[in-house]
């Protein structure tokens, strides 16, 4: 880990470092060939199964790109996935992106991180040097801060969290259960999943009709779940919504769901995306205890993306694609699309085209809804996927048309 300090000062001179060194690092890349995009993930630490799998759908969109000619528009140039390291918290994703800048002036394009916290300190470096760069993280205040560079691909923490509730309405009736009438919630502090709570508790249950019996928040990491979890069994209420943004949380809450009797069976319970459908959520937490849970997600492989997942288990040894993996892919062929149409290898021609997408074909087949922006790089009509842990595996249950299975309503 570096020891360097990072001030105001050095994160000027290396902003303008990788923004001077932008026309060089574009004539280098054309010359040679390749264009690099940049990531910075959690690849180590609690929160690396997000991380990796957004690494992971990203290098396979570059192999593909890669063995179909490269890109067209720049003499066939092949593209390069350079991956730095955020681990596991703001300042050593502040690090690893000031690391990546540094060492890759000739980067046209980035994206990550997957946590909101993160993400806020790598784009104020990323904004500074001019470079696009595109993330499925979604607190509200990402987009609030005027950045022209910066590109969200799911929706904002607040449209997630008008979206959610009268889509879990929905599944419930389309499952054939009883309409759910009290909610509980158990959040962690994240900026997007507070972001998404508030919208529930400044009028969202009322509007979808559920009256809120208990909310809980709690600073990760947790090493007992009992204080959060105890008090639902006494408020027995219809649905739970579970949103922890690290792994071992999760875990310790599901066992705890477990050993009170308010599992799989008993109570419908819903995470949002995170670590609430990674193959690594599986081998912590055992299928027993997952079968029937939900995860709430801004993106999801379904019906159309069979033979993309088929490739992508091969390729990873992973037993399925996440809505993360399919989200590094999705970036990877945004950036195609606009290099393609750029013409050339610039990070300010790059990031205009996408600035100026409107799409519902090409990369937008790897999103919910169509590839659009509004003037502050938030998506426009994008929409939820819901996948539920069934025998061992989360698989697509909503909407109806990217579904691969019928969701269980459980309890009640």
């Amino acid at each position: 880990m570096s020891n360097t300090r990072f001030t105001r000062r050095t994160a000027l001179s290396l902003t303008m470092a990788a923004a001077s060194g932008t026309l060089i690092g574009n004539a280098g890349a054309q010359a040679s060939r390749t264009v690099k995009i940049g990531t910075v993930v959690p690849l180590s630490g609690p929160f690396a199964a997000i991380g990796q799998n957004i690494k992971a759908g990203a290098e396979m969109a570059i192999e593909d790109i890669n063995a179909s000619g490269g890109i067209k528009s720049l003499g066939g140039a092949k593209l390069e996935l350079v991956a730095a390291d955020a681990e596991d918290s703001v300042e050593k994703a502040k690090n690893a992106a000031q690391r990546l800048l540094a060492q890759e002036p000739n980067l046209v394009g980035g994206l990550g991180d997957a946590l909101s916290g993160m993400t806020l300190v790598v784009t104020e470096m990323t904004e500074r040097a001019e470079l696009p760069w595109l993330t499925q993280t979604f607190a509200d205040v990402l987009t609030e801060r005027g950045f022209k560079y910066l590109f969200e691909v799911v929706p904002v923490a607040s449209m997630q969290g008008q979206l959610t509730l009268p889509t879990v309405m929905e599944l419930a009736k389309l499952a054939g259960g009883v309409l759910p009438k009290t909610a509980a919630v158990v959040a962690d502090t994240n900026q997007a999943i507070q972001g998404m709570v508030k919208t529930w508790r400044e009028g969202g249950f009322e509007k979808a009709g559920l009256t809120l019996l208990s909310e809980k928040s709690y600073t990760p990491p947790i090493s007992d779940a009992t204080e959060l979890i105890a008090n639902l069994r006494r408020n027995k209420p219809d649905v739970l919504f579970l949103m922890p943004a690290a792994l071992p949380d999760l875990k310790l809450m599901l066992d705890k769901l477990s050993e009170l009797g308010l599992g799989r069976d008993v109570l419908p319970t819903f995470a949002v995306a995170g670590p609430s459908a990674t193959p690594e959520l599986l081998n912590v937490a055992g299928a027993k205890n997952l079968e029937n849970f939900f995860s709430i997600n801004s993106n999801w492989p379904g019906k159309r993306h069979q033979d993309l997942v088929a490739r992508f288990k091969a390729r990873t040894g992973r037993p399925w694609m996440t809505s993360q993996g399919i989200d590094g892919y999705g970036q990877i062929m945004i950036y195609r699309e606009a290099l393609e149409k750029a013409g050339v290898a610039d990070r300010r021609k790059v990031a205009e085209v996408i600035r100026k997408m409107d799409s519902t074909v090409g990369a937008s087949e790897y999103f919910s809804g169509p590839l659009k922006w509004d003037e502050r790089g938030r998506r426009i009509g994008a929409n939820l996927v819901i996948a539920q842990w069934q025998n061992g595996q989360p698989v697509p249950v909503y909407p109806p048309a990217n579904a691969t299975a019928k969701p269980v309503w459980v309890g009640k």
